[in-house]
């Protein structure tokens, strides 16, 4: 669960319900995530988008309330605060939404609050999401885990980096797919918590270190995975081509389908060619090689 470093009592929470348009879906995650608020919920996509996050009550959060209705406001979205919560009764926030799931030919993510009993050859991810984004729901989430899937189980991939990890799905799925060493970022450092959390959950402490970091980290790698959003793929197409190695794969994802074309001629301009593509609820997740 969050915390903030040093603390000694529960931390509150604010329930936060914003509705708008669902073609603002992109704009919303775009100003979510730029403002470093980890982790949300899409409670309903039709007739209105409505999605659920928490902001944490520590020092200034108010101003940083104000400073955020303002800009949802801007985009003509519904901003309804719906209750506080603490760090205690945290968990029983997100177990309404999220339950046990099948994801390609091999993956199970589950809950940790959840049993569930493996069946042979199945790969089980335990999570526990808390307050960062990636939980499987979500079409760019699924689309990854599935793209990255089918890419390990055909291909060795000594080495991984996940790019904006949110709760480290991704990069667990990498290293119980076989691969040796798995680097995963985030710019959130509560995200980077709740990854580090899940990592230990799932015993791969040994194979995944998560680490707090601003864009593209140094290295190079087998294969880069990014669930983020178009705009800042646009930024990092060049920092992509410099950690995949050569012959390797990237999997970028979060990309509305409007935007598809402008990620593609990127990424394309770095040297990447397409390899496999999907299309969720006008959700894009390509899969690329690097020439």
């Amino acid at each position: 669960m969050p915390f903030l470093e040093g603390s000694t009592e529960s931390l509150k929470w604010l329930e936060i319900a914003v509705t708008a348009s669902p073609s603002q879906e992109e704009e919303l995650y775009d100003l979510l995530s730029e403002r470093r608020l980890g982790g949300w919920i899409v409670e309903a996509d039709e007739p209105k988008l409505v999605l659920v996050f928490y902001l944490s009550c520590e020092s200034g959060w108010e101003i940083r309330l104000g400073s955020l209705k303002d800009a949802l406001r801007r985009m003509s979205a519904e901003v309804e605060i719906r209750r506080s919560v603490t760090d205690d009764d945290w968990a029983n926030c997100w177990k309404q939404y999220y339950h046990v799931r099948h994801l390609g030919q091999t993956l199970v993510i589950r809950p940790s609050w959840e049993e569930y009993q493996a069946k042979d050859g199945e790969h089980v991810i335990t999570l526990d999401p808390g307050m960062a984004f990636g939980t499987g729901l979500h079409p760019s989430t699924s689309n990854c885990l599935v793209l990255a899937e089918d890419f390990l189980l055909n291909n060795q991939a000594g080495s991984v980096l996940d790019v904006g990890t949110g709760s480290g799905i991704i990069a667990i799925e990498a290293a119980l797919l076989g691969a040796e060493s798995v680097l995963a970022s985030d710019i959130d450092p509560v995200a980077v918590h709740v990854a580090k959390d899940n990592v230990a959950i799932n015993g791969q402490e040994e194979r995944v270190r998560v680490i707090e970091y601003d864009g593209v980290p140094e290295g190079e790698y087998d294969l880069v995975v990014a669930n983020i959003v178009a705009a800042v793929h646009l930024v990092q197409a060049a920092d992509y081509a410099r950690a995949v190695k050569a012959g390797g794969c990237l999997i970028v994802s979060g990309i509305i389908d409007f935007r598809r074309d402008e990620v593609v001629q990127a990424l394309q301009e770095q040297g990447f060619a397409i390899d496999r593509e999907t299309l969720d609820d006008e959700w894009v997740s390509l899969r690329m090689l690097k020439r």
